[in-house]
């Protein structure tokens, strides 16, 4: 899998809806950073979403923090 994004649907139940998927391709390009597995969101230099530590919100956090030393 070349690429992770998450989502989150909420359906009503006892109603008709029309679902429509696009598929999407990422491509990873050469990281910047090296990755490295946590225990604790406490073991990570940034992290800018409330709650228990994720993946997705490291990725996030990660790409923040390379927006912000680029772009400034």
């Amino acid at each position: 899998r070349s690429g992770r994004e998450s989502t989150l649907n909420r359906r009503s139940p006892l109603r008709d809806e029309e679902i429509s998927i696009t598929a999407k391709r990422f491509e990873h390009l050469r990281s910047s950073f090296t990755a490295k597995c946590i225990d604790h969101v406490n073991e990570v230099p940034s992290f800018y979403f409330p709650g228990q530590y994720s993946v997705d919100g490291c990725y996030h956090s990660c790409y923040q923090d390379q927006v912000l030393k680029e772009c400034g």
